[in-house]
């Protein structure tokens, strides 16, 4: 599109002389930027720049001293916010940024308004990390109040549960951690029983040991010495000892539970035995011991004469029956005969009763009153002195 050349003259003419008034105010004149009112270009240029010579209307920018306007900046249509659009804050002279935003400043430029952790700003980054409330016990259920900030160590005793009701119920204290309570007591107090304790029920179980096992402890019913635990204490001791008649005193039968044995005597025997009116025939003659209570006995022994001992063979106790009562009546758990010497009898099984006797006691043929020097009585077989 053309413009006329009259009008443009007219125009540039009436800017150019506002120009050159104030440029020669003070009396000054300057005509080194002297105007060519032909064309209003300097004198030096005849040509606008980038019109070759014709209109000026093909450039993209025309001289800001006409007032026209420069071109508005590019922006991508793909990106409205490209480094060259001024709403975007990020953008800087020549499309170049800054580097990237900043998260915080300040630790409150982080709040999370969770009062359960803690607001930092790191590194112009925001650190939220959950108050720690571990009190370090393990039995305590450790938590932060959301509502407060505030933190709760609650005792818990399941924390403690070890699942194991034998050793009593576990507590759980606020200072000292987990601790056991009372544990079941089992034991009933014998030694030949295995008391255990059952963990899921807390129940208790009591087991009769019966093996004759060395070094368990226990010297079962029926064993005999060859299990080291079996001790062969004498019972009677502590027995009431008596006859069917005979001799009294020193010579009586108190003499066979008092602890003095053959061995103990002196070369004439003076007062080391006791003796019963028997002869060799079976007269309802006996030894007897008593005990206030019941006695598990296994084993027994009778010191009697030995081999060219201070009192004639024909004395001795040659045979009977071994009897014990039952609390109604009288049992014979054995008979001897022709027996020259000490007696050793053992029961098996052994037998619970608080009498013992020697029934029907004999001497040797042709003998008369038997003596004897001790009684011993066990609780295991197999027992001797």
């Amino acid at each position: 599109m053309q413009h006329g050349s009259g009008s443009r003259k007219a125009a540039v003419g009436a800017v150019l002389g506002g120009i050159l008034l104030a440029g020669c105010a003070g009396g000054e004149s300057d005509t080194s930027g002297a105007i060519n009112l032909t064309n209003g270009l300097p004198d030096s240029q005849t040509t606008a720049a980038g019109t070759d010579g014709g209109s000026a209307e093909g450039s993209g920018t025309t001289a800001a001293s006409v007032g026209e306007t420069t071109d508005a900046p590019t922006t991508d249509p793909t990106n409205p916010t490209s480094p060259t659009d001024p709403s975007d804050p990020s953008s800087a002279t020549g499309g170049e940024t800054t580097g990237p935003p900043v998260a915080c400043i300040l630790a409150d430029d982080c709040d999370d308004a969770d009062p359960c952790t803690e607001d930092n700003c790191i590194n112009s980054e925001c650190d939220n990390t959950p108050l720690d409330c571990d009190d370090g016990v393990g039995c305590t259920m450790d938590a932060c109040d959301p509502a407060t900030g505030a933190c709760s160590n609650m005792p818990s005793d399941a924390a403690c549960d070890d699942a194991n009701l034998c050793n009593g119920s576990e507590l759980c204290d606020p200072l000292l951690d987990c601790f056991n309570g009372t544990p079941i007591t089992c034991s009933d107090g014998e030694a030949c029983t295995l008391d255990t304790c059952e963990p899921s029920t807390g129940a208790c179980s009591i087991e009769v040991i019966d093996a004759c096992t060395s070094g368990d402890g226990c010297c079962p019913v029926g064993c005999s010495v060859a299990d080291t635990d079996c001790t062969c204490t004498n019972l009677a001791t502590s027995a009431t000892a008596s006859s069917s008649g005979g001799g009294a005193g020193a010579y009586g039968p108190s003499a066979w539970n008092d602890g003095n044995g053959e061995d103990s005597c002196p070369a004439s025997c003076l007062n080391c035995f006791g003796w019963i009116t028997n002869s060799s025939a079976p007269s309802g003659a006996f030894l007897q011991l008593d005990w206030g209570s019941q006695q598990l006995i296994g084993s027994m022994f009778i010191d009697g004469l030995a081999a060219g001992g201070c009192q004639a063979a024909s004395r001795g106790l040659a045979g009977g029956n071994v009897q014990y009562w039952t609390g109604a009546s009288w049992v014979t758990a054995s008979t001897f005969a022709g027996e020259t010497g000490d007696l050793e009898f053992s029961f098996n099984p052994p037998i619970t009763t608080s009498r013992i006797r020697i029934y029907n006691a004999v001497t040797p043929a042709g003998g008369s009153n038997s003596l004897a020097f001790e009684w011993y009585v066990y609780e295991p077989l197999g027992c001797t002195p």
